[in-house]
């Protein structure tokens, strides 16, 4: 692996383990042993892809075995979406920016949950 990083010039690594991006339509299986190993052949920052969907617990374990940064989109999207469509279901839909608002105000509030599970608190 370091004559790869070497000839490459990569600043970090994506690795597969189990996860994927989007909503899962079942758990995912993730595989801790390959980050784990990774992580004892190189120190080149391990990346997760499509961390939507895990446990606390499993993010934890992830960050532990070696993961330095972790791509989290669609779930705090979806928050969003979710929050927009109760209002316009709710038919409190009055102006475009108030939907937005709720929207914007789901996805901080599901941002700052996952940062709290990220730093272990």
């Amino acid at each position: 692996m370091p004559e790869f990083l070497d000839k490459t010039k990569v600043d970090a690594l994506a690795i597969a383990f189990g996860t994927a991006h989007g909503i899962y339509k079942t758990k995912p299986v993730l595989n801790f042993e390959i980050i784990s190993e990774v992580r004892e052949k190189t120190d080149i920052p391990l990346v997760m892809h499509g961390g939507s969907g895990i446990s606390a617990q499993e993010y934890r374990e992830v960050i532990k075995r070696g993961i330095d940064k972790i791509n989290y989109y669609t779930y705090m999207s979806y928050a969003g979406y979710a929050a927009a469509k109760k209002r316009v279901e709710n038919k409190e839909a009055d102006f475009f920016h108030n939907l937005a608002l709720d929207a914007q105000n789901a996805m901080k509030e599901n941002a700052l949950a996952t940062l709290k599970i990220f730093s272990g608190k």
